[in-house]
Order: C-alpha cells, then structure tokens, then sequence
C-alpha cells in the first residue's frame, strides 16, 4: 500500500484536525492540532500523499442523470439539484464526477462557508492535498462506520453521514432497499466500548479506537474532489493542467502540420505559377520573333484583339487556331513556328512528329476539321522527322 496522510477536518474553528499516516495496513503515527497549526505536517510529510476528510454531515450526495453531456451538462446540473436543495445555489460549492449522457452522474454539495473555511486551512499549512472528500466517500460499498458521535455510510445508492442518534430511524426509513440482500456482505465498525441502545444491523460490529484508522484500513476513494474550480489548491490545479499538457502538444502539433501543408502548397503554387509565365513568355516570343516581352499574358490578348478588328482575312486566324488545336490535342505532334498568310489564306505549321505514323494521324485529324492539308517535305534528325504542312480551308 502507498503511505498516505489522513486529515479529519472540524466542522468549527475552535475544533481540532485529527491526522494520521498509514502505510503497509499499519499506523506510523498520528496526533491532532489546531486547524491553523498544519504547517509541521507539510514539513515532515511532504512527499506523503494527503487526503482532507470532511465530516459528511457537511455533505450532501445525489446521483443525478442528465441527457447531455458537457456544457449543455453541466449549465443543466444546477437546476436538477435545485429542487433537492433547501437553500440558495448561490451559497453552495458543487464538485460532481464526469458527466455522461444518460449515465449517472455522482455530485457532492457543500456550504460555501465551511468550504472556504477549509481551504484556507490547507492553503496556509501548506499541503499539497490529493483530494477533499466527505467520510463516507472514501468507505467501499456496504461499510457503516459508527461512534458515539455520528454514522457514517456507504451503501448502493450512495453514501451520508448523521448524527449516532438518528441511525436507527435513518436505517430504516432513507436505507431502504439500499441495503445489501444478504448480511455477510455488509461491513459495521463500531467504536470500542461504547454500547449502542439501539440493535446495530449486524449484531456488534469490528471495534476501532480512532475514526481515521477504519477509513486508512478500507480506504477506496471516489473520483470526486471537493478542491475544483474556485476551491482548487495551486498544486492541484497544476495537476489539472498537466493532465491537459499532452492533449495541447498534440493539438499544436496538428495545427503546425496543416500550417506546413499549406505552406508546401503555397510553395508548389508559386513554382508552378513561375513554370507557366516562363512557358508563356517563351510562346509569346516563338509566336512574334525578335519582339520584347513585357507581360506575354497582356501582350496576347492585344495582339488577339488587332487580329480580331482587322481584315475579313486576318479575322480566320483565330477560328483556325481553334480548329489547329481542337486537332492537336492528345496527338504526339510538336508544333515549331505557324505562319499566316491571307493572300491566299493559309497557315503554314513548322512541325515536329516521332514518326510517320503519328503525323498520318495527326493529318487526318486536321482534314476532319475541314482543313485541305498540303504536306511539304519531312527530314529525319536525331529521333524524330521535321517537316511542314500548309493548311488551307475547305474549297482553297
């Protein structure tokens, strides 16, 4: 077992904060001191995890089910206690388990006052608490703890505490079908030598000297914490965030992979963008030689518009261009100069084709776009033929 420090936190100031340390089933030691005298114990056990016990008569449990999780959860919460509730929301500290759609839902309710009571005293002495709790919610399932004082329990519904005179009536009305089926498996502990005027629910129960040795002996936490939202200690809200350290680093991890992404993109963009005004300078200056070349892509479109406003003639040039690359298009044909004559009209194409065959195909391509195709002389230079056709329209 992990050693662990043990404080049973007073209701009233001028009580006293009984402690003790456990480890190994056995007690090391244990004492009492004024709540505002705590600070030995941080300085001699402070690598000793630390629970603060509250006496549960502080506390209130409910299970609660809620249709929502999350915020919707939670901004729910308060008005499903609110009718359980005999006081003010605004005058109550809530602490609750994870909440789940649909799932129950465990919440501690405490005052404000002995809350901030509390706090102050662990805050001053100094204590890197694990967890605050109610008694009752560190006892396992089916577990009475009674002195002379008050009972403490925790049985399938949940847990509470009450004053010794009252358990019996508790019992038999609150427990209801809380308690377990069968004796054998209900646990009572009961202070020595004292002799309830009441039947206990199990005959007499396993005695104990000190409260907090039955709660080191069967010690099983809730996964609650009376220390969250305004009432965490520094340390524990430095355990908090550390539980969010790693979903953070991934986070940023993520955002700073889709920010890289999008600057290979903007690279890759950039680069083709340079690939293609390259490209086109160099068509612009293959279309008119020797001319100087500004901006290709403004310059083609004036020259496009003067073809467009000139002659009948010089007005065919761009349908024909159309059709020329209508023809072109998925052929294996490299086309080198074009000139355009209009008396007569006709286009001569400066070409360059991997074979006989793909310049036959590429012919009759042309001649189905009504072109009358005049093929000139081919030449054979290194792994390809060069030649010229002239194409005239239909009727030339």
């Amino acid at each position: 077992m992990t050693k662990k420090l043990l404080l049973d936190l007073p209701l009233l100031p001028d009580q006293p904060v009984h402690w003790l340390v456990w480890d190994d089933g056995r007690e090391l030691a244990s004492g009492s001191s004024a709540p505002e005298k705590l600070d030995f114990l941080a300085e001699r056990y402070a690598g000793v995890a630390c629970y603060a016990l509250i006496n549960g008569q502080a506390v209130s449990h409910h299970r609660i089910v809620l249709p929502k999780a999350g915020r919707v959860g939670m901004a729910a919460l308060p008005f499903q206690l609110e009718e359980r509730l005999c006081t003010d929301l605004d005058q109550v500290h809530i602490a609750h388990t994870p909440i789940r759609a649909n799932q129950p839902c465990d919440v501690l309710v405490i005052d404000k006052d002995v809350m901030t009571r509390c706090h102050e005293w662990l805050c001053a002495a100094g204590l890197k608490v694990t967890a605050m709790l109610p008694d009752f919610a560190v006892l396992p399932a089916n577990v009475l703890v009674l002195d002379r004082q008050r009972a403490s329990a925790h049985l399938a519904a949940g847990g509470a505490a009450l004053d010794s005179e009252n358990f019996p009536v508790w019992w038999q009305i609150a427990a209801g079908d809380q308690v377990p089926s069968s004796h054998d498996d209900l646990q009572v502990f009961t202070e020595a030598g004292w002799q309830p005027d009441y039947e206990l629910p199990e005959g007499p129960g396993n005695p104990f000297n000190q409260r907090l040795q039955v709660y080191a002996e069967v010690f099983a936490p809730w996964n609650l914490n009376l220390l969250c939202g305004a009432y965490a200690i520094k340390e524990q809200r430095s355990a908090e965030l550390q539980l969010l350290r790693w979903p953070l680093l991934l986070l940023v991890a993520v955002l700073l992979v889709h920010w890289a992404a999008l600057g290979v993109q903007i690279i890759t963009a950039n680069s083709r963008a340079e690939q293609l005004d390259r490209a086109m300078d160099a068509l612009y200056q293959q279309t008119f030689p020797g001319a100087r070349v500004v901006n290709a892509r403004a310059q083609m479109r004036t020259q496009l518009a003067a073809l467009e406003g000139g002659s009948s003639e010089q007005s065919q040039l761009l349908p024909w261009l159309e059709r020329l690359a209508s023809a072109t298009k998925n052929q294996k044909i490299d086309i080198k100069q074009m000139t355009f004559e209009h008396r007569p009209t006709l286009l001569k194409v400066q070409v360059t084709s991997p074979g006989f065959e793909q310049l036959d195909q590429w012919v009759a391509a042309l001649s189905a776009q009504g072109f009358n195709v005049e093929r000139g002389a081919f030449n054979q230079e290194a792994a390809a033929i060069v030649g010229q056709v002239v194409l005239r329209g239909e009727g030339q």
